[in-house]
């Protein structure tokens, strides 16, 4: 107690305040930088253990909050000029179509692949003889990278992959409600967080959500003119389920990265058993081509450098996300990752060097552009 009073008495002298000095030890251990690590890497790891245990709930809710997100733009269109019911029911209508569509499509596929499939993987395995025949001619040993690449291989990677499209959109009641609620909810919502957010914090949620939009907007129209390109090059070819593969080519355009190579290589496959190395070079050109001709000409036209997310970001983004999530997390990391980048780091200064790292460019465009209203 005496030396208690001494250490009050020292701080009256010298002019600080006593009970700051009794929460020093405190409040510098808490302020470390190294602790602040800790707590953070903490914290984050119980999210992600939260949103894998209840990954099912979280992935369709996250999914028809982007879906709402980009379909906001158009309600409040419709609202000028027909009834609220009569807008929403539009738009649940033209959801319900394009969903559905490719749930009745991959079901129809999945239903006459089960006799097509062994007979092409009966083909296909002819033709990797013949290939490794050939090589082997040529005094070219591919033994061991021909068992690697054998038809019970690839085809059971092929049935895997259409698995996860029709079990990552398969459209259950709850992402329906959800998403009614969600877009019924944003004609109020922007209006009660203005109330109570700062002008900066809620101007950035609206420039956050018009990225994702934007996004939407892009890689709709891109997968769109790649997906009508590959249709028409399977088909002039003859590959079976060529609208399938077109279907899918479009759906895993809002992967970034790794999307393309997941809609590549069940057409490859195809590809080679109908017809051999040949149609292997051209199908393999041919998407490169027509998705080169979306990114590289179409989506500069839709500014698209202002969403520009790091290649490395990217795709370690979707294959966390996706670990995480499902096959759901693919479809809606680059959100998550734009929310990340604009919303949580990119409130404070300091960040901005992380906010640079996960960028692609040198530069980053200035955000003078209004966003559109209906933050949601």
């Amino acid at each position: 107690m005496q030396i208690h009073g001494r250490r009050l008495w020292a701080g009256v002298a010298t002019g600080e305040d006593p009970l700051e000095q009794e929460r020093d030890p405190a409040s510098s251990f808490f302020s470390s930088p190294s602790v602040r690590v800790v707590f953070i890497a903490a914290a984050f790891g119980v999210v992600v253990l939260f949103m894998f245990q209840f990954q099912r709930v979280i992935s369709q809710a996250l999914l028809a909050y982007v879906i709402a997100l980009a379909f906001t733009p158009l309600l409040a269109w419709l609202r000028r000029r027909m009834p609220t019911w009569l807008a929403l029911t539009i738009i649940m209508a033209i959801v319900l179509v394009a969903v559905g569509g490719f749930l009745v499509l991959t079901l129809v596929t999945v239903k006459h692949a089960g006799d097509d499939l062994a007979k092409l993987q009966g083909q296909y395995t002819q033709q990797l003889n013949s290939a490794t025949d050939w090589l082997k001619s040529k005094g070219i040993d591919v033994g061991s990278a021909s068992g690697a690449i054998s038809g019970q291989n690839v085809f059971s990677l092929v049935k895997r992959i259409v698995g996860w499209a029709a079990s990552g959109l398969s459209f259950s009641f709850l992402l329906f409600f959800i998403f009614i609620y969600v877009l019924v909810d944003s004609m109020h919502i922007p209006s009660r967080l203005r109330r109570h957010v700062t002008p900066a914090s809620y101007e950035r949620v609206e420039l956050f959500q018009s990225d994702v939009r934007r996004y939407w907007i892009i890689q709709t129209i891109t997968g769109l003119i790649a997906a009508a390109g590959d249709v028409a090059l399977l088909l002039v070819l003859g590959v079976p389920f060529a609208l399938f593969l077109g279907a899918l080519s479009f759906i895993t355009n809002y992967i970034p990265n790794i999307g393309y190579f997941i809609a590549l290589v069940p057409a490859l496959v195809f590809a080679f058993t109908v017809k051999g190395v040949l149609g292997v070079v051209i199908v393999f050109f041919g998407y490169w081509f027509f998705n080169t001709i979306a990114g590289s000409i179409v989506s500069p036209k839709l500014n698209a450098e202002r969403l520009s997310i790091g290649f490395t970001t990217s795709m370690v983004g979707v294959l966390f996300i996706g670990a995480v999530l499902g096959p759901v997390g693919g479809l809606v990391a680059l959100p998550l990752i734009l929310f990340v980048r604009e919303i949580v780091l990119g409130d404070r200064p300091e960040n901005q060097w992380l906010v640079d790292l996960l960028s692609h460019g040198e530069d980053e465009p200035k955000r003078t552009e209004e966003a559109p209203e209906g933050a949601a």
